[in-house]
This record gives C-alpha cells, sequence and structure tokens, in this order.
C-alpha cells in the first residue's frame, strides 16, 4: 500500500530513520478524507538491516528483493507470506556466510512459489514421465528446466526455451521449495550449481513476471 509520510526525508524528521530503505518498522496510519489515501502518523524502528549497505553485491541484491515485490504485488493485495519472505532475505545478506547470488536465487523461487507459481519438480512437465530421486553425481546434465519445470531429455526438442540442470542442481531446487522458510538460506553451492539456478530462475522470473529488473543490471554475471 501506499503511504504519503509528509516531511520524511528531512534531517530532523521523526520519520526519517523508519522510512528508509529495507528498514522494517512498526507503521500507524491515519485514513484521509473518502479513503483515497493513507498518511503515517507514527513509526518505530524494529530493524533497520543497516549492515547491507556496506557491502556493494549484498546492496544491489536488497534492492532487487524490494524491486522484485514493488513490481510484482498489486496495491492492498495480502501479502504477509512476502514479508516474511523479504525479511528472511534481507536476514540472509547480513550474514558473511551467506552467498549473496545464493540468497538470489532462493528468494526468487521462493517468490514466485509464494505467488502461486510453483514449479515441477519430479516429472517432466511435457509428459508427465516420473523424474525421481537423484543420487549426487559429476555427469553432464541429464534433465532441463522449462517455465514449468523439469524437462525429460526426450521431450527436450518439443518444450521450448530449456536450460540444462545437472542433478546436483535439481536436489538444490527441491531443497528450495520443500524446506521450511527458516532453512532455505542456510545452504551453499559450487560454482555450477549457482549458474545452473541462475539460467533457471532468470527463465522462471521472465515467463511469469516478464520484467527486466534494473538492479540486477549493476551486477557482473547477471
Amino acid at each position: 500500500m501506499s503511504v504519503s509520510a509528509k516531511g520524511a526525508r528531512k534531517p530532523k524528521s521523526k520519520f526519517l530513520s523508519g522510512s528508509q530503505l529495507f528498514t522494517y518498522s512498526d507503521f500507524v496510519l491515519y485514513e484521509g478524507p473518502g479513503a483515497r489515501f493513507y498518511a503515517l502518523a507514527q513509526v518505530d524502528v524494529i530493524e533497520g538491516f543497516h549492515s547491507i549497505r556496506h557491502n556493494f553485491e549484498r546492496l544491489c541484491y536488497a534492492c532487487y528483493f524490494m524491486e522484485v515485490a514493488d513490481k510484482a504485488l498489486l496495491a492492498g493485495e495480502n501479502c504477509d507470506d512476502i514479508l516474511r519472505l523479504i525479511l528472511k532475505a534481507l536476514t540472509a545478506l547480513t550474514k558473511e556466510r551467506v552467498q549473496p547470488a545464493l540468497a538470489a536465487r532462493v528468494f526468487e523461487f521462493s517468490f514466485l512459489a509464494a505467488m502461486g507459481y510453483l514449479p515441477e519438480l519430479y516429472a517432466c512437465g511435457h509428459c508427465g514421465e516420473p523424474i525421481g530421486c537423484l543420487a549426487m553425481e559429476s555427469e553432464p546434465p541429464k534433465y532441463y528446466f522449462s517455465e514449468h519445470g523439469t524437462i525429460c531429455p526426450r521431450c527436450r526438442p518439443n518444450a521450448g526455451r530449456v536450460v540444462p540442470l545437472s542433478a546436483n542442481t535439481l536436489f538444490a531446487l527441491r531443497y528450495i521449495l520443500e524446506n521450511e522458510l527458516n532453512r532455505r538460506f542456510a545452504f551453499t553451492a559450487d560454482e555450477r550449481i549457482r549458474q545452473e539456478l541462475q539460467k533457471a530462475a532468470k527463465l522462471f522470473m521472465t515467463a511469469h513476471i516478464g520484467y527486466r529488473f534494473k538492479s540486477l543490471e549493476l551486477l557482473p554475471g547477471e
């Protein structure tokens, strides 16, 4: 929802700290005449996520999370699940052990799942052939990912745009979408898995949101 915070940019404003980007706050609003707008009456900061601002890469990804929410959510929509996801994603970016690019992939797939776009990960999205639990492997990719989810090698020519997935990357995708939110950001991945997840996430985001986010343009490789 849009809220007017009159004078919030002034150095001595009581709204200044609580209305900064990334700041999680408790807001008290009042409704304008005819319910045409809301205005800020009081704000108390809960968490500012200030450490994110000290690292350019983490700052860009945090801005990306905000931009995705801003562009994809409708005004007045109930989005408690998205709020929890954003808070977890921002918290993850404050931790040195968390790989920022991997946190972005967790956010992207979790965001789309919360919006109702859950990819198929246990069957071919084209023919329906089951894709069982795969063991860790270092062989070339055996499966592919489309806007609907996994695609078997036989259906690849007729499935439209796809990206290759190794078994390890498919395992990582299942981990992201099947675990509780508290655990989704608590893993690391090697460069190959991160690259495959990035390509799959880009395809999935483009198919279901269709917007090129400016925040990512500041990051090499995105």
